[in-house]
């Protein structure tokens, strides 16, 4: 950012050229006079520096401010995306024959949120009905776990007053952070969109539902492309066949209006799940305690999650190798925090226990770590 000089210094630039000016050195009083304009004047300047300072701002996401990086992020098609109440079904029990009336009765969790029942029905002969339930609190405290159970806000006759949940329609979802929305549109400026480039792909599949990694690659034949994605709601990372069958939806259909404006005629698109390739660590160390293994164990399996497979298309950078030294990085720092001292560190690769040096990771191959084994030294 460039420098704003300070109001002492505007003044004394303007008596310098005031005297400049006229050729030479003012008297006493007249001097006087020149410091009390150029003070006055300076003031003036300072605001205007500081103004036009905060326009420049804006022009970069980077240091816009939130209402210039919404309009920033218009001109690319990047959005923040805005909070969403969880829609749920639950089975609400009462007696036979009876109706559950939608828009009016209220059940409330554990928790404290209510749900507002949007989709009612009559009871039937199981002595409940499957109904719809929206959450009026926006955002993610509105998710409920299936078998938990709902209690009625307002007493109904015709009701038991429980309802169990039995599945989730919609997630409910916070509002997006400033710093995420941010870092979305910096990428965005920072990649070339072309209409099926792989930073497009990129872009549309992690618009996607839980997906927070996508890395598009050609496939064997010519038209094909693969698509490999992880999401954080499963175990690893790993997408099941529903979620990536909702990845390729995006990657070809526009969201906001079902149109299939996507990918590129005649392109052959195939959603596959990242893979987690174990790695093993033998370590001998000196001083550690149970709580410092745990954190090398912590900051070991931090490290391997970090990294990724570079994709040319769409990697800002590079950090997809699994190396002894990088990992001895890790493991030394938390070590010498805690008074303790590595010895040695072997890297196996968790699959066939062989030592490695480094491993490159690639394609739809993301690592974690495997077992650890700690040899205490004298």
């Amino acid at each position: 950012m460039p420098t704003i000089p300070t109001a002492a210094e505007i003044k004394a630039r303007i008596v310098a050229d005031i005297e400049t000016e006229i050729g030479q050195t003012s008297p006493a009083l007249p001097k006087s006079w020149n410091k009390v304009i150029a003070g006055a004047v300076a003031g003036v300047i300072v605001l205007l520096y500081q103004a036009t300072l905060w326009v420049y701002r804006q022009i970069f996401p980077e240091t816009a401010d939130y209402a210039a990086l919404i309009l920033l992020g218009k001109l690319v098609q990047v959005y923040p995306v805005s909070a969403n109440q969880a829609v749920i079904t639950a089975d609400v029990y009462g007696t036979i024959g009876e109706s559950v009336t939608s828009g009016t009765t209220l059940f409330k969790a554990s928790n404290g949120v209510v749900y507002l029942v949007t989709t009612g029905g009559t009871i039937g002969s199981g002595g409940y009905v499957e109904c719809t339930l929206t959450a009026q609190t926006y955002g993610d405290i509105g998710n409920i776990e299936d078998g938990a159970e709902l209690r009625i806000v307002t007493p109904d006759t015709a009701l038991t007053g429980t309802a169990i949940v039995t599945g989730t329609t919609t997630d409910g979802a916070d509002a997006e952070t400033e710093a995420s929305f941010r870092s979305r549109v910096i990428a965005r400026y920072k990649k070339r969109f072309t209409g099926g480039s792989p930073a497009d792909y990129e872009l549309w599949g992690l618009e996607a539902p839980h997906f927070i990694w996508v890395s598009p690659y050609a496939g064997n034949e010519p038209g094909t492309v693969w698509i490999y994605g992880e999401v954080d709601n499963q175990v690893d990372g790993i997408p099941d066949t529903a979620q990536l069958a909702t990845l390729k939806d995006y990657l070809i259909y526009d969201p906001e209006t079902g149109l299939e404006t996507r990918r590129p005629i005649g392109a052959e698109i195939t959603t596959l799940p990242i893979s987690r390739k174990p790695f093993d660590f033998d370590i001998s160390i000196s001083g550690a305690s149970t709580a410092t293994k745990n954190d090398i164990e912590a900051a070991l399996s931090d490290y391997l999650l970090s990294l990724s497979p570079y994709n040319e298309g769409v990697s800002l950078e590079r950090n997809d190798a699994v190396t002894d030294t990088g990992a001895s990085s890790v493991v030394n720092d938390v070590a010498r925090s805690a008074g303790a001292t590595v010895i040695s560190l072997i890297v196996r690769d968790g699959d066939s226990s062989s030592p490695l040096t480094n491993y490159i990771l690639y394609g739809g191959q993301k690592a974690k770590l495997g077992d650890v084994t700690f040899t205490d030294m004298a």
